[in-house]
This record gives structure tokens, sequence and C-alpha cells, in this order.
């Protein structure tokens, strides 16, 4: 069930992104700690001489979702993040 006010993608372009495999029913979240799970030491982001493993990208994705949570957000809330471009 939508969310009041949502605005669906046209069925012609549901079916194309799932065809090509761009949409793959699966959040930021969940990619993030697949990620961490098969490459924990791995380099996932690098900020000019910052360096973050993957499971250091999960830790600091679960700590922003904890804050979210502790700021009265809500699974299907609405809220706008604007996130600069480094670390």
């Amino acid at each position: 069930m939508p969310l009041e006010g949502f605005t669906p993608y046209r069925s012609e372009d549901v079916q194309k992104y799932n065809r090509l495999g761009w949409w793959m029913g699966r959040t930021f979240g969940d990619l993030v700690d697949k990620a961490a799970d098969i490459y924990p030491d791995k380099m996932a982001l690098v900020d000019g001489e910052n360096r973050f493993t993957y499971s250091q990208v999960r830790a600091r994705v679960d700590r922003v979702a904890v804050s979210l949570l502790g700021l009265g957000i809500r699974p299907l809330d609405r809220a706008m993040l604007q996130l600069p471009n480094w670390h």
C-alpha cells in the first residue's frame, strides 16, 4: 500500500526497471549489510585522507538510523536528508 500522496511510477517503467535489474527489492541498509557481511575489512569509501571499511560504513549507517528513531522519525514517515559529498 503506497503512502498517501505517493505518485507511482508508470507501469511500463516498473516493468523495465525490474527486467533490467535496476530494482532489486532491497533497501540501502540491505545493500550495506550484505557488503559488510561479505567484505567487512575491504575499503568501501575513501574521502581524502579518510578511509572506511564496509563494516565501518555499516556501523555509521546503523548509528544514523538509530539517531533518526531518536528524533521521532518512524517507519513510513517521510524525511528529507541533504548529505554532503564527504564523510
